[in-house]
């Protein structure tokens, strides 16, 4: 049985953010990162199939140029970045109606009691004869199931999705998880002990000082158990993780966080499809995304939340038919061959939302990242930046002022 002074379960972002400053600061190895997948990065995911020539991101997709963290680790480990337009259009090219609409709905949730958007979601809010324009919001979930005081910022005008101007978003050349890959042996170099394919499954507290980690480790085929204790841990997963662990099972946070399903389906298209620009639907594919027009590589549809069910039992045949008769009945007059390429990738737990109650979101974070004694937790899914890889960051970044 191994004794180490701190355990970080999740070698995601947050995770290996944490790890690298408590081996510096500590100046030794007493710092493990578990890992469940063979991966560094959470969700952080790009996909590559060198011998097809195809590169895309299937977590994570861009960054906004105000994020400060996820910028600042761009040009720390010399990475290349590229535009990534905010422009989009219906499917008969005119300009989408939603965005028209921030305005008047951050005025009608602006009008309202605090306590009324904090108990309801955007949409319980906005009138009814609204909603045949919002059907063009092409994100259920922060329309759905976010709590309407932590969706409202979102459609302030220096905000990702504001109306000041097109929001400024850019991918990485040398794909997102580039970043982790570096932060993942800068971690290490620091002097963290980094195991991948260590699935936690409980957590257990011996002592004021000591706890105990249980899980397997290895190949799915292959695993083994394991047993590690550590006088301080760190939980850097999702709140899809959350519920395995006994020792959160009653805590606030398990019913104030709630995650959504997000489904990105890429194909390739020879010709390539007359798409010049991402597209915003009503329909079940609501995003179609250029992704490189020389190769004819599309995200051919983006879902979150229970936009996503349509696709979920769809493979081979049965996918490839659904997605040409949705995009003929769009695009009755664009020609869609068979694709030479078709992937569907699911994440049934894609991003994390604060929901509808009577608490503080700023003071449930806070209490988050540090429920008991020796016990913190960090992430996108505890952070009030949720959805982006910035609020990771930003959710390191508090918890390394509790853990000086």
């Amino acid at each position: 049985m191994n004794v180490g002074r701190t355990i970080i379960i999740g070698g995601g972002l947050a995770g290996l953010s944490i790890a690298e400053f408590l081996a510096k600061k500590s100046g030794n190895s007493n710092v493990l990162v578990l890992e469940q997948y063979r991966a560094w990065g959470g969700r952080v995911v790009t996909y590559r199939d060198k011998s097809k020539n195809i590169q895309y991101e299937i977590g994570a997709g861009r960054i906004f140029h105000e994020h400060k963290h996820v910028g600042d680790l761009v040009k720390r480990f010399g990475l290349h970045t590229y535009p990534i337009s905010a422009e989009s259009t219906t499917p008969n090219g005119h300009p989408n109606p939603f965005l028209q609409l921030f305005e008047p709905v951050r005025h009608i949730l602006q009008s309202l009691p605090a306590d009324i958007l904090a108990k309801h979601t955007v949409n319980e809010l906005v009138p009814e004869e609204l909603s045949s324009v919002l059907k063009y919001y092409p994100y259920w979930s922060e329309f759905n199931l976010m709590r309407a005081d932590v969706a409202l910022p979102l459609f302030a005008p220096k905000e990702p999705m504001g109306t000041d101007k097109p929001a400024e978003y850019y991918g990485v050349v040398e794909g997102l998880d580039a970043i982790t890959t570096h932060l993942a042996a800068a971690a290490e170099k620091a002097g963290a002990k980094l195991k991948n394919r260590h699935q936690v499954t409980n957590i257990s507290r011996l002592a004021p000082d000591l706890f105990e980690i249980t899980g397997l480790r290895g190949k799915k085929a292959n695993q083994r158990p394991f047993k590690i204790q550590a006088s301080r841990v760190i939980i850097a997963t999702c709140r899809c993780g959350y519920s395995d662990f006994s020792i959160l099972k009653n805590m606030p946070l398990m019913k104030q966080l709630a995650t959504g399903a997000l489904t990105r389906i890429y194909a390739i298209y020879q010709p390539p499809l007359d798409i010049k620009e991402k597209v915003v639907t009503d329909g079940p594919l609501r995003f179609i995304i250029p992704i490189n027009p020389k190769t004819g590589l599309i995200m051919i549809s983006y879902t979150d939340g229970d936009d996503t069910h349509y696709w979920k039992k769809l493979d081979g045949d049965a996918l490839e038919d659904a997605i040409h008769k949705e995009f003929t009945k769009l695009f009755p007059d664009k020609t869609m061959t068979k694709p030479t390429y078709l992937k569907k990738h699911e994440w049934p737990n894609g991003c994390t939302y604060w929901l509808p109650g009577d608490y503080s979101p700023e003071e449930a974070s806070k209490i988050a990242h540090n429920p008991e004694p020796n016990l913190y937790l960090t992430g996108e899914s505890v952070s009030l930046n949720q959805t982006w890889m910035e609020g990771a960051l930003e959710s390191a970044e508090y918890l390394k002022t509790l853990l000086k």
